[in-house]
């Protein structure tokens, strides 16, 4: 089926006229409605916003010439083109029309040719100035967004961007050139690609079903806080060409406020935990004398015993990830005191099953990280080890190497599970559970990893997950930067 050339709204009191002037415009691909009156055309015309109105002049009750005033008047209808169809030839007539808005005149009996050519031309203008507006309009909204949007080239040269994305990657303003600008380069000039796989074949990446998280992350700095910028892209914009278009949104200010939750949770605590420990208490009463209460009961302490378990467990463990003050500040970790923590935290989480190597070649080093984050990164990593050994009892490692110069590797491996590639990548993903069915019986919800991620990039580091090779268990492998100099001047 053709596309439709535009919507004719003819309107004329006799059924013959509209039927001729039906006849003389059906070849022409237009869709075509009809009015028998002012007050109908007036209706129909604000129903439809038709690219055009053949109006007859003379009609009862309500004549051509106040129908196209009526129609100048609206705000929604003011622009739509009208062609007024008259057997009057005198000058005054038409001056008439043209006062009342009439756009052009199409005089009876028609000049079919001359009749088809002038609504084609009409319509053809009036779609155009259509399309023009909501352009006008799009590049407005695009202008004044708080979003930032690129449009890139299939080799990653920047054609456009809106004034958000240059302000977010520190191009040039207002409308200077770009001068083959790379997306990436520009946006790794002060950002790093996160999680790092997902950013390992762009642009030649194809995106259709799967939905990719990216983030352009900028660490924390002497001068500057953390800033997260979350990608969304699609391609394929225009016909056969391979642009991409790119959407980038600051969502720093969003995850700060999800950490603000946690204070928030914090505070109800106690209004979470009395209830339900009472609630428990007598049910595990109840669940003792099981012999005195009739068989038809039974079942149903069992199952409530059951329902109040799980239910103890998730809420005690929001209420453990609450009680973290990684983002409140306080002193940055010295890598001397790490086997006081690694000790005392194996002590409360894991019975003492944790080992630590030696770390006197970082004597007196200290990390960006304050120390609440670092007890945050591992607790949580302690605590997974446990969640999901098959006997939960782990032993872990941790280890300290060299990166480079200026960071360490902190290296946490258990002798738990082993994980598959699809867990590995969505681990760090928040509400994740590396379970099969996504049952909710493996304790927890699913927000630790993503919590040491967030940490571990805001301090300027990096995060990767990976099975032990030769035997069971998990390693997360954490790249972690030495303070400078300027951060001890700063506290100090």
């Amino acid at each position: 089926m053709s596309e439709s050339a535009g919507t004719i709204l003819i309107v004329d009191d006799t059924t013959s006229a509209r039927d001729t002037l039906n006849a003389l415009l059906s070849t022409g691909s237009y869709k075509l409605m009809e009015a028998a009156s002012g007050a109908e055309a007036l209706r129909m015309a604000r129903e439809t916003q038709p690219d055009l109105v053949l109006l007859d002049v003379m009609m009862p009750e309500m004549d051509g010439y106040e129908v196209c005033r009526r129609l100048r008047a609206d705000p929604l209808l003011g622009e739509v083109p009208v062609i007024m169809v008259t057997a009057l030839e005198d000058r005054s007539s038409r001056l008439r029309g043209l006062d009342a808005g009439a756009d052009d005149f199409i005089s009876k009996p028609y000049d079919t040719a001359e009749l088809r050519a002038r609504v084609r031309s009409v319509t053809r203008l009036n779609r155009y100035r259509r399309l023009n507006a909501q352009r006008e309009r799009f590049e407005w909204v695009v202008a004044h967004t708080d979003v930032g949007y690129l449009i890139t080239a299939p080799d990653d040269t920047i054609r456009y961007a809106n004034v958000r994305a240059r302000h977010l990657l520190e191009l040039p303003p207002g409308e200077e050139q770009l001068d083959d600008l790379r997306f990436l380069e520009v946006a790794e000039r002060r950002f790093r690609g996160e999680p790092e796989a997902a950013w390992s074949d762009w642009p030649a990446v194809i995106e259709r079903d799967a939905v990719v998280i990216r983030w352009l992350v900028r660490p924390e700095s002497p001068v500057a806080p953390p800033c997260w910028l979350q990608v969304d892209s699609c391609e394929n914009l225009s016909g056969d060409t391979r642009d991409r278009l790119i959407r980038l949104q600051d969502v720093t200010e969003s995850l700060a406020a999800r950490r603000g939750n946690w204070t928030f949770q914090t505070m109800i605590s106690h209004k979470l935990r009395t209830p339900l420990n009472g609630l428990l208490s007598c049910l595990e009463m109840l669940n003792h004398d099981l012999g005195r209460i009739p068989p038809d009961l039974r079942e149903l302490v069992e199952m409530s015993m059951t329902s109040v378990h799980r239910l103890h467990r998730d809420v005690l463990e929001v209420l453990r990830l609450s009680d973290r003050k990684a983002h409140q500040g306080g002193p940055r970790f010295c890598l001397d005191d790490l086997p006081e923590v690694v000790g005392r935290l194996s002590g409360e989480l894991l019975s003492d099953r944790a080992v630590i190597c030696d770390m006197s070649p970082f004597s007196g080093r200290t990390l960006t990280l304050m120390v609440a984050s670092l007890e945050i990164i591992l607790t949580e990593l302690f605590h997974n080890a446990r969640k999901f050994h098959p006997r939960k009892s782990p032993r872990v490692s941790v280890v300290v190497t060299p990166a480079g110069s200026d960071g360490i590797t902190l290296t946490v491996g258990d002798d738990g599970i082993t994980l598959t590639p699809s867990q590995l990548d969505q681990a760090w993903v928040p509400y994740y559970q590396g379970e099969k069915y996504f049952t909710g019986e493996v304790p927890g919800m699913g927000l630790g990893l993503p919590l040491v991620a967030s940490l571990v990039l805001e301090a300027g580091g990096s995060y990767r997950l990976g099975n032990r090779d030769g035997s069971p268990g998990v390693v997360a492998y954490l790249t972690l930067p030495l303070a400078e100099e300027v951060w001890e001047e700063r506290e100090g």
